[in-house]
């Protein structure tokens, strides 16, 4: 009997261990479920002129459980070309099943080419369509330049 009692205390130990170990590594972070790379229609703003760019890509990295990193590439040519832009640090949060915001967050990078971007990005997921949008005012450029991605997974 006093078997029995140990072998019941041993198996409870096991299965409210493992059931704390299920709800820890079984919940999802929202920066991973987003991360990947997604193929994009640009539409780039600049004073009243439009121009629509496809066939892009950008990619979010997970930095953290909840950050990504938002890689996007070279846009455009002449005058108006924009270097590829890495913009880290912006926060993600889970709405609902499918659904994820990506924070409004200031943009302070600087490409390899020495030129300084300035801005604000935020944007969202919803079943796995991405949606950025991107103001920015590179270097000493007297206006801003807005970027509208959509695209999807």
């Amino acid at each position: 009997m006093k078997t029995l009692k140990t072998i019941s205390k041993s198996l409870m130990v096991v299965a409210v261990v493992a059931f704390a170990m299920c709800l820890t590594s079984c919940k999802k972070k929202p920066a991973e479920d987003i991360a990947g790379t997604y193929t994009v229609s640009v539409k780039q703003t600049v004073a009243s002129s439009d121009t629509t760019y496809t066939g892009l890509s950008v990619t979010l990295t997970a930095t953290s459980d909840d950050v990504v990193t938002i890689e996007w590439p070279s846009i455009g040519v002449g005058r108006m070309a924009a270097s590829a832009l890495s913009i880290p640090n912006v926060k993600v949060t889970k709405e609902s099943k499918g659904s994820y915001t990506l924070e409004e967050a200031d943009v302070d990078v600087t490409t390899e080419k020495g030129t300084n971007y300035k801005g604000k990005v935020k944007g969202s997921v919803k079943d796995d369509v991405l949606s950025i949008d991107l103001t920015v005012t590179p270097g000493a450029m007297p206006m801003s330049i807005n970027y509208l991605f959509e695209s999807t997974k």
